[in-house]
C-alpha cells in the first residue's frame, strides 16, 4: 500500500507568528494547509487516472481525519444507480484501483498514483505554504 508522507520545510521563519496564535487557530490554520496540498495531490491523481467508466476517476477525493492534522487523498464510495427488483441503489467502491496501480499476476502494471504524486510534490508545498501564510496573516490582519 503506497502511505507516501510529505514534509514541508521554511516554517521556520514563521514559527513566532504560528506561536502567537491559540491552540485552535493553530490547528485550523495547519488543516487549511495541510488540504490545500492535498487537493493538488488529488486533481493531479485525477488527470492521470485512466478512465472506462469514469468511476474511478470520481472516487478521487481529499478526506481530512477528524480530530487529526492529516488529510490525504482517498479512494471513497460512490454511489451507482443500479436498478433491482426492488428499486434499491448500490454502493460500490472502486477496489480495482490498487490493481491497476500495482498490478497483478496477469496485468502489468500502469501506474498513476504514484507518478501524480512524486510530478507534483513542490506544487503541493507551494501551495500548502501560501495557504499557510493567507491565513496567518488573515488572523492578525482581524
Amino acid at each position: 500500500m503506497i502511505k507516501p508522507t510529505l514534509s514541508i520545510t521554511g516554517f521556520k521563519a514563521l514559527e513566532a507568528d504560528f506561536k502567537l496564535l491559540s491552540k485552535a487557530e493553530q490547528r485550523k490554520v495547519s488543516k487549511k494547509a495541510v488540504r490545500a496540498g492535498a487537493v493538488v495531490f488529488r486533481d493531479a491523481i485525477r488527470a492521470s487516472a485512466p478512465v472506462r467508466t469514469g468511476r474511478l476517476r470520481r472516487s478521487i477525493s481529499v478526506d481530512t481525519a477528524r480530530g487529526s492534522l492529516t488529510a490525504g487523498v482517498k479512494f471513497k464510495k460512490i454511489r451507482v444507480i443500479k436498478k433491482s427488483k426492488k428499486g434499491k441503489s448500490k454502493q460500490a467502491l472502486p477496489f480495482y484501483w490498487w490493481m491497476i496501480e500495482n498490478g497483478t499476476s496477469k496485468m502489468s502494471a500502469r501506474p498513476f498514483v504514484r507518478p501524480a504524486f512524486d510530478a507534483n510534490i513542490k506544487k503541493a508545498e507551494d501551495a500548502a505554504f501560501e495557504q499557510f501564510l493567507k491565513d496567518i496573516d488573515e488572523i492578525f490582519s482581524k
